[in-house]
């Protein structure tokens, strides 16, 4: 479920969540590196916005003001 909350920090961008970006052998050759294949999903306005409200919810007055890491 967290990847999809992503979509509003990376101003509208869906990237599917993933552990592993690189492996390399013993002498620093890349064996494997994950390859990104992001997408718009939402426009940046429209991620900006959630932002903006998912933030008032540990504003002053939301109902998450406990959860708040300021």
């Amino acid at each position: 479920m967290a990847g999809y909350y992503q979509i509003f920090g990376n101003l509208g961008m869906y990237e599917v969540p993933h552990t592993v970006t690189r492996i390399t052998d013993s002498e620093g050759n890349t064996v494997y590196e994950y390859k990104s294949d992001k997408k718009r999903i939402l426009s940046e306005e429209t991620a900006f916005i959630m932002n903006r409200l998912l933030m008032g919810v540990v504003d002053y007055g939301g109902t998450g003001i406990r959860a708040s890491v300021e």
